[in-house]
């Protein structure tokens, strides 16, 4: 087989992850070449390993040669083949038990060759001082590459005899970087996700084996254990993954036990095999110094390493955690480095809790969190219910349930597909960091889990989000600044010690102000610095004046100023090309120049700075030509599909302010045509913040920008923003913007006004294809006010305007508003005549948002004249249409009308959960009218349960049901208040409701209403509310006019003996 330019020769060995073979290339050269599986976690694997070995470069690790795609897609990686042996062949060969045996098997393990070995032998071993020396120079010289690798920033992660290799000239080469990891310190925190277990069991650290985050001191476990299988031909508790958790809680037999060796070399491995790592030696440095104090000689030569601060456990946020319940949301707040990421990770390691990042998709990476949880056997029970879709949204659910994704059909189908996952794994606790960086089905998703009331805690930069969940019931909990107290402990774990000065602890404090990461991020300078030096466990200040005359940084930023400071220039250089093109854009050498220069880490999610202000700190520093310069730069290499937020701001950078106001004006126009309403909102609401738009330019943009508020629902939001700009109605674009103006003026209590502004503007418009749009708007006001009729002859203009004009979808949808305005005066012949026409059209044109007003009209439709079960499904669909299009406000009404489906069917359970949904909804875009519909709702649903106080709840909303042009609510409450009050024996007092019911009647138009609120009246008659002669003949003249069909059958039966009881009481019997 070839792989570039590498023929393999044979193969070296097998595992898990790949293959790896003998390859030599035209030169005569050979490599070793590892081959991925086509198994995601596999390519994965080794996709990391490239990324390591293409930028460390030391004479201890495995030199790297280059790497490709095989002609089936595999990824593969060449490597120097190293001439030598495994240190599992090594100690084989030396042991001492073993010395007198001959080789007798060939094994293979993990895709690495180990070659011949002896026997193992029961015989105790027994060491000379001589041996011991010599094989302990081994372990000294592979503390050299250990100690570099931790000090750029990374743990192996799997270090054992066999990625151990010696060459003939005894140096030592550490390989297999497959499961290399970032460490993590100086306060930075990677969101950890996954408990998943990945190692070799025997050598594995107890935190590796619970799930959590390893650390260099996790490689030093291992070394411990090589160390304790050296002396005593054994690893601690055997090999295989049986071993693994006797890591965790079994101690380790002591030496003493197995072999003679010393005290003071039984101490040493002791101290590497401690279960808590903070209780182990800290560093590898400090095992070099151990061995040397042995007697092991120090290696010439190696390269100079850093000393790197650990990631410290979780410090002074008990009382947060005690905030985080099994249920409700919590959004944690606190000034940056606070340790919110820090806290959540927490929860993953304590709590099993699943969480995500929005940097790198809050859906994806909570299944693939909660798939990290899963055992084999749990996961087609907690997946296998929507497999395709929920592979689709995550690629590695694939691959385990060995299903082909298939892409959701709506947002609403991953949201269902997801929630159903998290219901099958038990509602466990539900983490987002940076909940702000979602996209929008994350953010969807969040919100949903936060109204159904599930165990969600989140960390989010972002304001609006942050109210938005806060209206919808979660707790705020700020992370307070850490006490003198809890400095100190952060430090001595960060530093991998028990005491460090109290100087040191006192300045640090001062500084930092009890933030977590700018202590670290002090320490960490100190550190670079040469201000502080380990010798053995302990820390110590060089200067013997202390450390002020290191003048201590004061701030994040001031960290960022000094390390940029001793940059060197092509350090600089990349630093500025970073800060304007991203870490992503440029080179690869250039960021390995910012890795070393301590500004930028590579994380798991990619790279990013140390801390995001040394970005700022490095932008602010640019000359303004170099500025300019880098801007354009980045526009020129910027591909077509790239966000016009990202494109603007370099428009901005490089001083092409209009260019930038053209970009996001271009992108809402798209953002329109789509539908994507919350598009519109973002890139409206920036382009407003820039400075320098004319008027007109400026008018364009804030009638976008009302739409996008309308579709939202935040009507008082369009009002304020058109109402503070003069509109010319003269032009096109300022009649657009008193469209919009009109129409939310209409929502906001303000119908009257709008009418009379929109009627201005319709007067004026000559336009044929416009004037359409004018007179739907004018009909639907006509219907705010209660001006039902007239409602109904405008909408029959639009319907022959549109019919002129030739547009078949927007005719059907002209349609579907008259049989909506019909079917509120109870015409539903008619009305379902027009949706008949209309609805497979609206279907076809693929419009959510029409497609939803369609079935809107279709549940309202069968509100009087169809059965439930139907009314349900339509409104189910006109929800999930809705909700696809953005229209958050028609969303939250279709739910009011599936809620009171609910409600006649006495499925209050239901209903009172839909009403909730509508009322988070309603709060969440702040709308008055529909806030005070669901207090109605549920007033009513009290009523209903024989709440005590249901009627005066009822009574209490009435008001603000009339304040809010809530008209057909207000005619059912009224009608329901007067019902109530007589058959509590309270008739006198329902006669002002009953009064204000027939008014809404006449002033809708509404033939049902005016036969209900008949047949009221004639109840209280009966009761002594009114001369039943007049009832009676008020009943009879409303039946003949309006006839029998606008009642239920219950509802035929009750006016029957209504009749019978009115001509009773008439004729005396």
């Amino acid at each position: 087989m070839r792989f570039g330019r590498w023929s393999t020769i044979d193969q070296l060995g097998q595992g898990g992850m790949g293959v790896v073979w003998r390859a030599v290339d035209p030169d005569g050269r050979q490599a070793a070449i590892k081959v991925a599986r086509l198994r995601m976690a596999a390519r994965e694997a080794l996709r990391r390993e490239v990324e390591a070995l293409e930028r460390l470069r030391h004479p201890g690790l495995v030199r790297f040669l280059e790497h490709g795609l095989s002609e089936d897609g595999a990824l593969w990686v060449a490597t120097e083949l190293v001439e030598g042996q495994a240190l599992r062949v090594h100690v084989s060969l030396t042991h001492p038990s073993t010395a007198s045996s001959a080789p007798s098997t060939v094994v293979m393990e993990d895709g690495t060759w180990l070659g011949a070995l002896r026997e193992e032998s029961e015989e105790r071993p027994i060491w000379t001082r001589e041996a011991l020396l010599r094989e302990l120079a081994v372990f000294r010289r592979l503390c050299d590459p250990l100690a570099w690798l931790h000090g750029e920033g990374h743990v192996h992660g799997d270090v054992k005899p066999e990625n151990v290799l010696l060459r003939p000239d005894g140096s030592v080469v550490l390989v297999d970087l497959g499961l290399l990891r970032s460490l993590e310190g100086e306060g930075h925190e990677t969101l950890h996700t996954s408990q998943r277990v990945v190692g070799t069991g025997a050598y594995l650290a107890p935190e590796q084996v619970a799930g959590r985050p390893s650390d260099g001191r996790s490689d030093l476990y291992a070394v411990g254990c090589m160390l304790y299988e050296l002396l005593t031909g054994v690893p601690p508790f055997g090999h295989g993954w049986s071993a693994a958790q006797h890591h965790v809680r079994t101690p380790v037999p002591p030496l003493s036990e197995r072999c003679d060796v010393p005290a003071q070399l039984e101490s040493l491995v002791g101290a590497l095999l401690r279960k808590d790592p903070r209780q182990r030696l800290g560093y590898a440095t400090d095992l070099a110094e151990a061995l040397e104090a042995f007697g092991v000689p120090a290696t010439e030569g190696a390269p100079s390493v850093r000393r790197v601060l650990y990631r410290p456990r979780l410090v002074g946020r008990s009382d947060a955690l005690g905030a985080i319940g099994a249920k409700g949301a919590v959004v944690l707040s606190g000034e940056t480095g606070m340790g919110r990421t820090r806290l959540l990770s927490h929860l993953v390691e304590s709590r099993g809790a699943v969480a995500a990042s929005g940097s790198g998709g809050l859906v994806a990476g909570w299944l693939s969190s909660l798939a990290s949880r899963a055992r084999t056997e749990q996961l087609p029970g907690w997946f296998g219910h929507a497999a395709p879709v929920l592979s689709a949204l995550q690629p590695t659910l694939g691959e385990l349930l060995d299903v082909v994704p298939a892409a959701p059909t709506s947002r609403q189908e991953a949201i269902d597909a997801v929630l159903g996952a998290m219901e099958a794994a038990g509602w466990p606790t539900v983490g987002a960091d940076e909940a702000d960086r979602g996209d929008r089905l994350d953010q969807e998703l969040l919100v949903e889990l936060v109204r159904r009331g599930a165990s969600v805690v989140v960390s989010s930069g972002d304001e609006a989000l942050t109210a938005k969940l806060e209206r919808l019931g979660a707790q705020t909990v700020a992370l307070r600044p850490l006490d003198p107290a809890q400095v100190a402990e952060l430090l001595e774990d960060a530093l991998a010690t028990d005491a460090l000065p109290r100087e040191l602890v006192d300045c640090v404090t001062a500084h930092a102000g009890g933030n977590p990461r700018f202590a670290l991020q002090i320490a960490a300078q100190l550190v670079d610095e040469g201000a502080l030096v380990r010798r053995g466990r302990r820390w110590g200040i060089v200067a013997r004046d202390g450390l002020a005359r290191f003048g201590l940084p004061d701030g994040l930023a001031s960290v960022g100023e000094r390390r940029l400071a001793s940059s060197s220039g092509e350090a600089r250089a990349a630093a500025e090309r970073a800060s304007i093109l991203g870490l992503e854009v440029i080179e690869a050498d250039e960021r390995g120049l910012l890795e070393g220069a301590r500004l930028v880490e590579r994380r798991d999610e990619g790279w990013a700075w140390v801390v995001p202000a040394f970005r700022d700190v490095v932008a602010r520093s640019l000359e303004p030509g170099r500025r300019v310069a880098l801007h354009e730069e980045a526009l020129a290499a910027m591909p077509d599909e790239a966000p016009p937020r990202v494109r603007a701001e370099h428009l901005l950078g490089a001083g092409r302010t209009s260019d930038a106001r053209r970009a996001l004006a271009s992108a809402r126009s798209d953002a329109a045509r789509r539908l994507a309403w919350g598009e519109v909102v973002e890139l409206g609401e920036r382009g407003l913040a820039m400075p320098g738009a004319g008027p007109e330019e400026e008018l364009s943009l804030r009638v976008d920008l009302a739409a996008g508020y309308r579709a939202r629902g935040r009507f008082t939001d369009a009002v304020e923003l058109l109402e503070a700009h003069p509109l010319d109605l003269g032009s096109p674009l300022g009649r657009r913007g008193a469209f919009h103006l009109g129409r939310a003026m209409a929502r906001c209590g303000r119908a009257s006004e709008a009418l009379a502004l929109l009627e201005q503007v319709a007067s004026v418009e000559d336009d044929p294809t416009v004037r359409p749009g004018w007179l739907e708007a004018i009909a639907e006001t006509c219907a705010e006010v209660g001006d039902l009729p007239r409602s109904v002859e405008v909408r029959r203009e639009v319907i022959a305007a549109r019919e002129a004009l030739g547009d078949p979808e927007r005719l059907a949808m002209a349609r579907t508003a008259l049989a909506n305005a019909l079917q509120r005066q109870d015409r539903w012949p008619e009305a379902e005549e027009l949706l008949a026409k209309a609805l497979p059209v609206l279907e076809g044109t693929g419009n959510d948002a029409w497609i939803g007003h369609g079935y809107a009209t279709r549940a309202l439709l069968c509100c009087t004249h169809g059965d439930e079960a139907d009314l349900q499904v339509a409104a189910q669909r006109a929800i999930a249409a809705y909700r696809e299009a953005g229209y958050v406000a028609s969303e939250t009404q279709l739910l009011g009308i599936l809620a009171d489906s609910y409600r006649r069917e006495r499925r209050l359970d239901d209903a009172e959960r839909t009403t909730d949904r509508m009322a988070s909804l309603a709060t969440e875009i702040g709308n008055r009218r529909l806030i005070v519909q669901v207090a109605y709702m549920r007033a009513l649903d009290g009523l209903m349960r024989g709440v005590d106080d249901g009627l005066e709840r009822l009574l209490a909303v009435l008001p603000d049901l009339r304040e809010t042009g809530n008209t057909s609510p207000e005619a059912l409450a009224s009608l329901q208040v007067s019902t109530h009050l007589r058959k509590v024996g309270r008739g006198l007092e329902a006669l002002p409701h009953l009064d204000r019911v027939e008014e809404l009647a006449e002033q809708r138009d509404d033939d049902g209403l005016r036969l209900r609120s008949a047949m009221e009246r004639g109840e209280l008659a009966l009761l002594g509310g009114g001369d039943v002669a007049r009832a009676r003949t008020h009943l009879e003249g409303v039946v003949e006019r309006v006839g029998f069909d606008l009642l239920e059958g219950w509802e035929r039966a009750e006016l029957e003996n209504l009749r019978r009881r009115l001509a009773d009481d008439v004729a005396g019997t």
